[in-house]
């Protein structure tokens, strides 16, 4: 499979953001999107950035849930 230039990922990743910023916390679509979200902004990043071994990000939404790890 191939990558996503970065400006292919910057757009995927923006796009997942207004996804995800138009949906009410309480739809069921909701947690999926902004797994969409964090899921395209590592695709942005991982090219321009060398993670740590053992590193991760984890992700907590504006009400202080966990979305991702």
């Amino acid at each position: 499979m191939l990558r996503p230039t970065i400006h292919e990922a910057l757009a995927a990743w923006r796009a997942a953001e207004r996804r995800w910023e138009a949906l009410e916390s309480h739809d069921p679509a909701y947690r999926a999107a902004a797994i969409d979200v964090v899921a395209s902004w590592l695709t942005y990043h991982a090219p321009t950035e060398l993670a740590e071994s053992g590193s991760f990000a984890l992700v907590a939404d504006d009400d202080h849930r966990y979305v991702a790890v």
